[in-house]
């Protein structure tokens, strides 16, 4: 199933009094689709998805979710957005969420550019299973220590300005610049 696409503001969850703290998605079918900036707070449209701290998942047949490009982009307050189902995100998906402390539990062969730029309390995550990490998609996180043993692929900049102690890389990384 795919959630709904909206115009700028016309979402129903803008129109919230109060603030969302937490949001439990419902899913149907097997593989479950959030659109491109659905919960972007980087727009001033969105005032009541600013205080967003967690997201998760539930679904009986549920197999795969794909998170579109800016999806959470600028929602500070988050903390993390937690499943191991999440198989794909977008471009920028988490970019700018200062507080999300974690991103673990995810199943991506392809972490894009800018997907955690400047997640600031982001200080580890496993993606052992992950080929290709874009551009910028780790810059300004906190990482000390990265399992990157299956990339073949990181883009320019991925690790720029995150204090990394110890990265894991196996043999057949290449063109990466960091």
């Amino acid at each position: 199933s795919t959630m709904p696409s909206y115009e700028a503001g016309d979402a129903p969850w803008n129109r919230v009094l109060g603030e969302v703290r937490g949001m439990r998605i419902e899913c149907l079918g097997k593989e479950f689709n959030i659109p491109d900036y659905a919960f972007s707070a980087i727009s001033a449209q969105n005032p009541a998805l600013r205080n967003i701290q967690k997201v998760w998942f539930t679904g009986d047949s549920l197999e795969s979710i794909v998170i579109g490009k800016y999806a959470f982009s600028g929602n500070e307050e988050l903390v993390g957005v937690s499943s191991k189902l999440i198989t794909q995100i977008g471009v920028g998906c988490f970019m700018g969420c200062k507080n999300l402390g974690y991103a673990s539990q995810y199943s991506l062969n392809n972490v894009p550019d800018f997907a955690f730029y400047n997640c600031e309390k982001l200080t580890e995550c496993d993606f052992s299973k992950t080929t290709t990490i874009g551009r910028s998609a780790f810059e300004g996180t906190n990482l000390s220590t990265v399992n990157l043993s299956l990339a073949k692929s990181v883009g320019n900049n991925a690790f720029t300005n995150c204090g990394i102690q110890t990265i894991w890389f196996g043999l057949s990384t290449k063109d990466s610049k960091f």
